[in-house]
């Protein structure tokens, strides 16, 4: 499994900003459907827990723990500011 991001604003196109591929990139799935059109910057998936994933974007940190299939604003303190990369670290979510 893999997962990409793309950073840029839709503008009216519904391109989307997150995707996983689950065949080596022949085919790719949408995952952001709950998210707001913003850029995402980065994705970290957690190592022991495959369906939680963090989302770096330009308002800040979101979190999804069912693969995708909803996404919500990180809450553990994070500053909602752009995130362009993240770094998982001893159970928490480093962004910068």
């Amino acid at each position: 499994m893999a997962y990409a991001t793309y950073s840029t604003y839709d503008s009216g196109a519904n391109v989307g900003h997150v995707f996983k591929t689950t065949n080596g990139g022949a085919a790719w799935t949408r995952i952001d459907a709950t998210l707001p059109d913003m850029p995402v910057h980065s994705v970290v998936v957690h190592p022991t827990q495959p369906d939680t994933l963090y989302i770096g974007t330009d308002l800040g940190v979101f979190v999804t723990t069912d693969g995708g299939g909803s996404w919500l604003r990180e809450n553990t303190g994070l500053a909602n500011v752009v995130v362009e990369h993240l770094a998982l670290n001893g159970g928490g979510v480093s962004a910068f």
